[in-house]
């Protein structure tokens, strides 16, 4: 067991996040009673910083932003996600029995609405996306290949190819610059102290230090960061499950320079299929600079530009 005070876990406050925190902390330190600690839901704002009113978004500025990486409008993003909107809809098909005036996911419209200044995009990518993962959990999970995506995801390559509009919703919505600085802001600011042990205000100064949030989280410090991956079949920039965003902090022994590494790291479909105890895959953050390991001081200084000061606060952690 690691000891008093040398591991730290602060986990979402979603119920399935927590599930998460205590299987990752029970394959850890197995019979170690380290704490899961969390906000209550309501008050997080560390994980869900725009939902929870500390990173609102300006509306004009969302629209004009989304609208960007359309490529410019509503038919632009129509015409450019058509191909694999219809492919989905091969492999689902269409209700024989509907309510709606359009059933067919290829029919639902694209439009860009505001209610009560958030902006929400309406299109076949949010269905498509909760598809596409609702596919990949059940490769992952171990279903008979029959049952996976109807029979039309046999391989983590078929499986892959039917997540192109899960790629397409976070292009359009979590890896837009603008959203993902506000959205991450808070949680970059408190890496990077978490990086300075000694800072004002960082969370618990542990040996190991686990924030345990969403897929969301991951697109977001993606974006701020400009850290590109490919991690096997799953496509480029995707947020897997169970995948991390690994800091580590290194410290000469010579000289006492402190120095960072990134890197993102997740275990392929098929490992998780076959519960492989083999090592997942990493990805090295290539540097702000072209160099892997960075100077603490200087990655620290980097980063700070990349976060909306008016998007953070003072982080309040159980246990200090």
């Amino acid at each position: 067991c690691p000891p008093a005070q040398a591991a730290y876990v602060w986990s979402s406050p979603v119920a399935r996040t927590q599930a998460t925190s205590a299987a990752l902390v029970q394959g850890m330190f197995p019979g170690c009673n380290v704490a899961v600690n969390h906000a209550q839901k309501s008050q997080d704002r560390l994980f869900h910083a725009t939902e929870n009113g500390l990173a609102p978004l300006d509306p004009a500025r969302t629209k004009a932003a989304i609208l960007h990486a359309m490529g410019g409008s509503l038919d632009a993003a129509r015409d450019r996600y058509a191909a694999p909107v219809l492919a989905m809809q091969h492999v689902v098909g269409v209700p024989s029995t509907c309510e709606q005036k359009t059933c067919a996911l290829s029919e639902q419209p694209w439009a860009l609405k505001e209610k009560n200044g958030v902006v929400k995009l309406s299109s076949p990518l949010g269905v498509g996306a909760g598809m596409s993962e609702t596919f990949r959990m059940q490769y992952a999970e171990g279903l008979p290949l029959d049952q996976v995506a109807f029979g039309q995801g046999r391989s983590a390559e078929e499986v892959s190819r039917l997540m192109a509009l899960r790629s397409a919703k976070y292009a359009l919505s979590n890896h837009i610059p603008y959203i993902a600085r506000r959205g991450a802001s808070q949680l970059l600011g408190q890496i990077l102290l978490a990086l300075q042990p000694t800072a004002a205000g960082s969370p618990p100064g542990t040996q190991w230090l686990s924030f345990v949030g969403h897929d969301t989280n991951i697109a977001q410090l993606r974006t701020l960061l400009g850290f590109d991956w490919k991690i096997a079949e799953y496509p480029e920039n995707d947020a897997a499950p169970g995948g991390t965003l690994l800091f580590e902090r290194w410290v000469d022994d010579h000289s006492g320079a402190q120095f960072v590494s990134v890197a993102y790291v997740a275990q392929s479909m098929d490992q998780l299929r076959s519960l492989s105890d083999a090592p997942p895959y990493q990805v090295q953050y290539p540097g702000y600079a072209g160099k892997a390991l960075m100077p603490l001081k200087g990655f620290v200084a980097e980063m700070e530009k990349r976060i909306d000061p008016s998007a953070t606060e003072v982080q309040h952690y159980l246990g200090q």
